[in-house]
């Protein structure tokens, strides 16, 4: 999943709309449109605020990438 489709769906489950879903959050509704449409390049602080509700944080993690032949 992309993050705008994981930031909907996360949304959703929560069952609230996107400006309850941001004010909940401490972000800005505008930053949760532009997330879910992919237009947003919200801060790592906006994206854990967020995730924070599912228990979740903002991490980096590994690429596998193809090995050349």
């Amino acid at each position: 999943m992309t993050i705008p489709e994981t930031m909907k769906a996360m949304r959703k489950m929560a069952g609230l709309t996107q400006a309850e879903f941001a004010q909940h959050r401490g972000v800005s509704r505008r930053v949760i449109q532009d997330v879910e449409r992919g237009t947003g390049n919200p801060t790592v602080e906006s994206l854990n605020s967020i995730a924070k509700l599912f228990g979740l944080q903002v991490g980096f993690v590994r690429i596998r990438r193809k090995k050349d032949s």
